[in-house]
């Protein structure tokens, strides 16, 4: 704007310079009508900035990382005259990162009307992102002219990973800890004789307290009655949120998540645990179903991450000390050996896997742990990779 305005003052210099020394009509006549254009587009500005006006739809970002989402905005020009130039300034930064973004948006704004514009938004990583409008400008027809409006208008987002199925292997029954439950499985059956799973014909073998007698009385045969299984938790994921940063962030949670998801889809009960920061002390949450899985999934995009800090499994096990469970899947960046060490000595009779999101050496073993790798590299996608990641639920 402010070279046009240098080049249109130069323009009028030189033409009010041509008029007064050769005398001419013409010269005189151009360098009048180039003082009332300027005074005019003044004018025109003042009357039309102050009836533009904006506003935020109250939607939410319905993006994935890695997919550009979209934010709609609405435009209100009371003015009777088009507005032929409006830039729109938008500022995108993910909360807990201090680079941020920022572009402008041009747009035409008929005579009293409103119109919605759509703005585009690059969404690389999950996680909390701020969008913020801080002003928008309003031009005169030429572009010469610019009247600066603030906004101020500030909105903060979640934005989900794309969790995959991963490969579960050596799936199979595993032992129930504990017989308690508030929920039963739905296509197994168990030892809680509080609930009854189903009734099915007598077979050799079956025990006789296990006989269903008033069912039996009914019929001409003896009728069994199988008892419930409670749903319980067989394992713990827990994640490091001792991030180097967004992108890392990303690939941990990601990854996490992916375990969860392939879990919550066969039905099997599992806990999530991670160190909230905002609280001082670790938090844990148990998915039973796809709803469980989608309130621990908003949990973890809210939560804070920090550069460094005390490792987590130690956290947890000091506020949670008698939690027991078959196999613990310990979600990393990059490889520690102290880490390792005390992930390996973490109750001795519990399987461990660490599962190492941003390490690019190769990791072959160590001692009582398995170490999982997701491969990192600027043409590896984080998504092939996990569906290549064998879970072993068993070792």
């Amino acid at each position: 704007m402010k070279k046009k305005i240098g080049i249109y003052g130069l323009l009028v210099l030189f033409t009010g310079y041509e008029a007064m020394v050769f005398e001419e009509f013409m010269p005189t006549v151009l360098f009048v009508f180039e003082l009332f254009l300027f005074i005019g587009l003044v004018v025109l500005l003042c009357y039309q900035a102050p009836g533009v006006s904006m506003r935020l739809k109250e939607e939410g970002i319905h993006a994935a990382a890695g997919e550009a989402g979209i934010l709609r905005v609405l435009v209100k020009n009371a003015s009777v005259i088009p507005l032929f130039g409006t830039e729109l300034q938008v500022t995108t930064r993910y909360v807990q990162e201090k680079e941020k973004e920022s572009r402008r948006i041009a747009m035409y704004l008929p005579a009293r009307r409103e119109k919605e514009i759509e703005v585009g938004l690059r969404l690389p990583y999950c996680g909390r992102v701020c969008v913020s409008f801080p002003f928008y400008r309003v031009y005169d027809c030429l572009g010469l002219l610019g009247r600066k409006k603030r906004w101020g208008c500030e909105a903060e987002y979640l934005v989900r990973p794309k969790p995959v199925l991963v490969n579960l292997e050596e799936l199979r029954e595993l032992p129930v800890i504990g017989e308690d439950g508030d929920s039963y499985y739905k296509d197994r059956s168990g030892q809680d004789n509080s609930e009854i799973y189903q009734v099915r014909d007598y077979r050799a073998g079956d025990r006789l307290s296990a006989v269903h007698w008033k069912l039996s009385a009914r019929t001409e045969g003896l009728l069994v009655k199988e008892f419930s299984r409670p749903k319980k938790s067989s394992y713990l994921l827990v994640l490091d949120n001792r991030c180097a940063g967004q992108e890392d962030f990303h690939r941990r949670l990601t990854t996490l998540l992916s375990i969860s998801c392939s879990l919550a889809a066969q039905e099997y009960v599992h806990t999530v645990a991670w160190f909230d920061y905002g609280f001082g002390m670790p938090k844990e949450v148990m998915v039973q179903d796809w709803e469980g899985y989608g309130r621990v999934g908003d949990q973890l995009l809210s939560m804070d991450w920090k550069t460094e800090g005390e490792f987590p499994l130690v956290l947890y096990e000091r506020f949670f000390p008698q939690v027991q469970y078959v196999k613990v899947f310990y979600v990393t960046g990059t490889f520690a050996r102290r880490e390792a060490d005390e992930l390996a000595r973490y109750r001795g009779g519990v399987r461990k896997s660490l599962i190492l999101t941003g390490e690019e050496k190769r990791i072959d073993s160590w001692p009582n742990l398995e170490i999982l790798q997701v491969a990192k590299g600027p043409l590896v996608s984080l998504e092939e990779e996990l569906k290549k990641l064998p879970v072993l639920l068993s070792m």
